[in-house]
This record gives structure tokens, sequence and C-alpha cells, in this order.
């Protein structure tokens, strides 16, 4: 969870940090990457009912992850193409970041629920941090940071791929009741 919490953050201040070069003023691509949140928060309240918070969760970082890649080959000439699917991107980040704070307390019991926060929001703050030195790689090749963030969203939000789903689930609440799952997970895996 660590590690998808990491790959959110890290391509969300990624992208949003991003906001020179799409053919838009500075204002107007940092209103319109503020604008895109408000359908990627609706659209995910409705998805994660519907299809479930693991696919949510990896889909829209990994659709992110692609929108990043996607820019990297679309030439500069087509500046509307390219703001294009720059704001689609930073709405699957978003919708990422929703979904992640929906999704990790649900995988905590609650007796273990502050701590296993915790270290998610450290991995969050880390991703973070470290997301605007990602922009220094562009002297060793220009492209260098749009593949780091292609590369972190796409494998991270992959990883969301083994957790649990939690979907009409009934949650663990002490560490008992989360090794009677597992052990039950394993018992219908080997069957």
């Amino acid at each position: 969870m660590g590690l998808l919490w990491f790959g959110v953050a890290f391509s969300y201040y990624g992208m949003s940090m991003n906001i020179t070069g799409f053919g838009l003023g500075r204002y107007m691509t940092q209103f319109v990457f503020g604008i895109i949140e408000i359908p990627a928060k609706l659209i995910v309240f409705i998805a994660v009912n519907r299809i479930g918070r693991k696919q949510c969760q990896a889909w829209a970082l990994i659709l992110a992850g692609l929108c990043i890649g996607a820019n990297m080959v679309i030439p500069t000439s087509l500046e509307i193409l390219r703001s294009v699917v720059a704001i689609i991107g930073k709405g699957f980040s978003e919708a990422a970041f929703t979904t992640v704070f929906l999704y990790a307390p649900e995988l905590y019991p609650t007796v273990l629920r502050q701590k296993g926060l915790g270290y998610c929001s450290f991995m969050a703050r880390l991703g973070g941090s470290v997301a605007p030195l990602i922009f220094l790689l562009d002297t060793a090749w220009e492209l260098l940071p749009q593949v780091t963030y292609f590369v972190m969203a796409v494998l991270c939000g992959s990883s969301a791929f083994l957790l649990p789903e939690t979907l009409n689930i009934q949650l663990p609440e002490t560490i008992e009741d989360t090794e009677k799952q597992r052990l039950e997970q394993m018992k219908l895996s080997c069957s």
C-alpha cells in the first residue's frame, strides 16, 4: 500500500507542477487542472461502487501514466492535443488520489488503521517531495522526467492489482479478522 501512495503522490505532483509547454498560459493551465478535479472526483464516487476500489485505483493510476507517456510522443506543434491529454491525465491522477484516500482505510483493521495510514502518509509525502526533484533529470536527457513519471505511475498502478478488493466485503476490525480472511482466501485459491 505504501508503494501505491508513493506512486499516486509522485505522479499527481509531477503532473501538477509541469504546467508549462501545453500551449495554454500558465494561469489558464492551472485553472483547467483545478477544474478537472471536480468531474474526476464525481466519477470516482460512482466508479468505486460499481467496479470496485482495486480496479478503479489501478486503472486510474495506469491511465494517468499513459497520458504522461502519450504527451512524450505527441509533437510540441500539436499544443491543443498535448493540453487535452495533459488535462485528461491530471483528471486520472486526481481520480487515483481520491480512490487511494477511500481505499487505504478499508485495507487496515480498525486497531491498526492509525499506524498503517501513518506509513501511507509518510510514503505520500516522500513521493510529493521527490516529484519536483525529478525535473532536474532533464539535464541528462530532456524526456527523462516524463519517462520517470510514466514508469512510476504505471508500475505503482499495476501494484494495485495485488491488493484485495473491498467492495461489498465485511471489513476486518481486528487482527484476528484479517488473519481469518487471509486463511479463507488461501483455502479458496488452493482449491
